[in-house]
């Protein structure tokens, strides 16, 4: 998911007390001692050939154009092979007891 420059802007402008958190728990010990981190497999690296303004179009949304490459590439097989994607891609943590 990517979010505009603008709308990230005002996310960082909203003062600290303007902020809601009623609705998020508290993490104690007990969620750090059940969760487990995941990590992705590394990526492996390719040649590949892409028209210019492909390339020019991912470029231009910044830092992390080849990670949003794979990602379209990932989406594209998912819709199109489910059995071919094992996984999806992390880092993340699990809890084991949800």
């Amino acid at each position: 998911m990517t979010i505009s420059k603008r709308h990230l802007q005002e996310i960082k402008d909203i003062d600290e007390k303007d902020i809601n958190y009623t609705d998020i728990p508290e993490l104690d010990v007990t969620f750090w001692e059940n969760a487990e981190l995941r990590m992705p497999e590394p990526k492996e690296g390719v040649y590949i050939r892409l028209d210019s303004d492909v390339l020019d179009w991912f470029k231009s949304h910044g830092k992390g154009y080849q990670t949003r490459i794979n990602t379209v590439l990932r989406s594209y097989i998912k819709r199109t092979n489910t059995n071919h994607i094992k996984k999806d891609e992390g880092p993340y943590f699990i809890h084991r007891n949800l």
